[in-house]
């Protein structure tokens, strides 16, 4: 891929004479017999970085190894780009609710579509970013919230500490109540909430919310409770892994405490058949041998 991503370059991995290029981002393709005799082609480069358009193609023919050099200068009619000829736009990228993508509204100077020329090797894309007034496709629900549907405001399905006081007169009446503390911008989002024309939907809160279950991510105690939780299991582990592992460690215990045979800890019985004697170890072997 060559001239900022216009030439794009194809051979095939089979004994080939040809090769199929293509000057405008793949829009449209050509041939191009570059040999006489069939040759097997290893790779396809461009020769001087990804704004070039000279390119380097190399593989072998039986024993010998080829390399051609390729450039495309001259397969386009019209040269060199130029301002002077309208050769460039402004191109902003859309999605289906305009052109702020993110909350961003960005145009970038191009080379127009069909236009025959090719870009200066040290052509930069101009970039113009503005920030757009946010909307409600700029948020997403927050936590404790959900949409019961893709186009459903967002709902409060557990208790969250810091919600505002519910307003008595609506909930007389309706059984939620509205308010903006349920959505969050979403993440990589850059819109202005305080820009002319900026609206921040609304969420659903069910009157009498304190009767929801609470988020275990909010709560204080549930939390404390898992990390002395964590805390004890490796603390056990640790200690098992000392006892078993560590002789020192199971001595000094076994004086300490006055305890011998536990965890594991036993002690082996050897008789001897050739001395008839009978030996006491306090080694901890799998188990009991015999000899």
């Amino acid at each position: 891929m060559g001239d900022h991503g216009a030439v794009l370059v194809l051979a095939s991995t089979e004994p080939t004479t040809e090769i199929i290029f293509s000057l405008d981002e793949g829009v449209s393709w050509r041939r191009c017999n570059f040999t006489s005799t069939p040759m097997n082609v290893r790779n396809v480069r461009v020769s001087n970085g990804w704004d070039s358009r000279r390119f380097i193609l190399y593989g072998f023919r039986g024993n010998a190894s080829v390399l051609i050099h390729m450039n495309f200068d001259l397969a386009f009619t019209l040269g060199k780009c130029d301002t002077a000829r309208n050769d460039y736009e402004l191109w902003s990228p859309r999605d289906v609710n305009g052109n702020c993508v993110l909350g961003v509204e960005t145009e970038v100077m191009r080379r127009k579509p069909g236009r025959d020329c090719y870009l200066p090797e040290n052509f930069t894309y101009i970039h113009v970013q503005s920030t757009c007034p946010c909307v409600a496709e700029d948020y997403e629900c927050a936590h404790c919230f959900y949409r019961p549907t893709l186009s459903a405001p967002c709902e409060m399905q557990c208790y969250s500490p810091g919600l505002p006081e519910q307003p008595h007169d609506v909930c007389s009446e309706q059984i939620y109540w509205e308010s903006e503390l349920g959505y969050r911008l979403v993440l990589g989002d850059r819109c202005n909430a305080n820009a002319a024309g900026a609206t921040r939907p609304k969420a659903k809160i069910p009157c009498n919310a304190e009767g929801l279950i609470q988020s275990p991510l909010v709560s204080a105690p549930f939390v404390a409770g898992v990390l002395v939780f964590l805390i004890l299991c490796v603390a056990i582990i640790c200690v098992l892994l000392l006892w078993k592992l560590s002789d020192g460690f199971y001595e000094s215990v076994s004086k300490a405490t006055g305890v011998d045979n536990c965890l594991g800890r036993y002690t082996v019985t050897k008789i001897d058949a050739a001395s008839n004697q009978i030996e006491a170890s306090s080694e901890k072997p799998d188990t009991e041998s015999v000899s």
